[in-house]
């Protein structure tokens, strides 16, 4: 039996709405895991509780790069199925898959702003946090 390649458009489609949607999801929770507990740090800085400081530190850089990792998932799974999608697209009148893909890919080819648009959320709380740690060793040294 014959392959019902509109069907299997459509699936794939909805498949790549489906990780899109996550993908923003995820960056959503990130920011707003990162934000809570930036602030969580910001009261134990404020309390004089270093050693949870470093503690909930700590804790963000893991959870952002767990939120990382499944974001970078997410986009391998993507990229699998949009290749499939881009396959199946055999009218040249109507490409929207491939146009999508060709300026993702100009977007991804790695210069400092490409990297920012899929990185940044993550760069930025692993930065935060950074700082949030090693800011009050730096004005609690002597001298």
């Amino acid at each position: 039996m014959p392959l019902d390649v509109d069907s299997l458009y459509r699936e794939a489609s909805n498949t790549l709405r489906h990780y899109s949607t996550r993908v923003m999801a995820i960056r959503s929770m990130v920011l707003a895991q990162g934000f809570a507990l930036l602030a969580g740090a910001g009261y134990l800085v404020r309390e004089g509780q270093m050693l949870f400081v470093f503690a909930v530190a700590g804790l963000g850089v893991g959870l952002t790069w767990i939120l990382h990792k499944l974001l970078l998932n997410y986009w391998r799974h993507f990229e699998t199925v949009l290749d499939s999608v881009v396959d199946l697209e055999v009218d040249a009148a109507a490409t929207p898959w491939k146009d999508y893909k060709e300026q993702r890919t100009s977007l991804e080819d790695l210069t400092p702003a490409g990297r920012l648009v899929v990185h940044g959320p993550f760069y930025l709380l692993y930065f935060a946090f950074v700082i949030v740690a090693g800011g009050p060793l730096i004005v609690c040294l002597p001298g």
